[in-house]
């Protein structure tokens, strides 16, 4: 059964939606106070949905479905955040001892992490106390302009300030051999700062490379049972990156639906109808490809009748005609 599961999760679809439900059945094991299963459960966020996202090779390091989740309207980061925040072992060092002006192998460093983490809660924690910064508002002008200044509107507070300029720093001297910072979250986070500067302009191709990188540092230096047992808010900058995408979330879902122009009812049946009247009527040599199945591939029969037919394949599985 465990198997069956696995499998499930490990196919690309509704990755989001996958990604909080498993999230939400690790905090419900919580509720026993069972944190062990918790984090047993948490392994399997990292092996079965994490892991899988993104392909962990040299060559392909930019292939990640990680950058769909922050796109997806289900509060999947939002989550896993709380399931961190709710299991009760904390200060572990398998993620890196992050102490002051200290390297993995004791050299001096520039960074002060316990002072990173200090002001990156304080960050956090303006973030959630007023979460109104996110909207967009129309006194501010055009979409466009709207879009930039809730950008600046967030990257004013004094604490994110500070933040933002530590990371800059952290990611110009680490942008190779992440573990030399001896602080995995401290790395990872900064990485995810530097998303949110992109989010000023939203541009595809490189939001996806930076998604694309912190994607793999979670993988190979931050897995969710690790990272559970500490009070980094990694997960909780992603939610909060999330509700800065171009669009949000949510307008994404929803589309232009009150807008739009909804199609009629029956409208695929006629447009059968439509196809199948002017096939009859064609007397001229002419070839169609198509595929169609149900109730759709009643019209190919016609289509037969109609044309000359040069080549005629079924393909499998068998309510599948694909007429020539």
């Amino acid at each position: 059964m465990q198997g069956l599961a696995s499998a499930v999760l490990a196919r690309p679809y509704c990755e989001p939606g996958k990604l909080a439900w498993l999230a939400t059945t690790c905090i419900l094991l919580l509720r026993g106070s069972d944190a062990e299963q918790a984090l047993e459960c948490a392994s399997s966020l990292d092996e079965d949905l994490l892991g899988q996202m993104t392909v962990l090779s040299y060559e392909t390091k930019h292939n990640t479905r990680f950058h769909l989740v922050l796109r997806s309207p289900w509060p999947a980061f939002q989550m896993v955040d709380l399931l961190a925040r709710l299991v009760p072992e904390n200060g572990s060092t398998r993620l890196g001892a992050c102490r002051k002006n200290t390297k993995w192998n004791s050299d001096p460093d520039v960074f002060d992490w316990p002072q990173f983490k200090r002001l990156l809660s304080e960050a956090v924690d303006e973030l959630v106390a007023d979460e109104s910064v996110f909207e967009l508002r129309s006194s501010d002008g055009p979409l466009s302009q709207q879009y930039a200044a809730r950008w600046h509107r967030i990257h004013s507070l004094p604490a994110m300030k500070e933040v933002i300029y530590f990371s800059h720093d952290v990611f110009d001297a680490y942008r190779q051999h992440h573990y030399q910072a001896g602080c995995h979250l401290g790395i990872i986070s900064c990485y995810i700062l530097q998303i949110f500067v992109v989010l000023l302009r939203d541009i595809e191709g490189r939001l996806h490379k930076q998604v694309a990188s912190v994607a793999q540092l979670v993988n190979i230096y931050g897995p969710v049972q690790q990272a559970a047992k500490t009070d980094w808010p990694v997960f909780r900058l992603l939610h909060f990156a999330s509700l800065l995408q171009r669009a949000h979330p949510h307008d994404v879902w929803k589309g232009n639906q009150d807008n739009a122009r909804s199609a009629a009812k029956d409208a695929a049946k006629t447009l059968v109808a439509n196809v199948e009247k002017a096939a009859k009527a064609i007397t001229a040599p002419i070839s169609f490809l198509t595929s169609a199945w149900g109730w759709m591939s009643t019209v190919l029969d016609t289509w037969r009748d109609v044309c000359v037919p040069l080549l005629c394949l079924r393909v499998t599985p068998s309510h599948l005609r694909t007429w020539c």
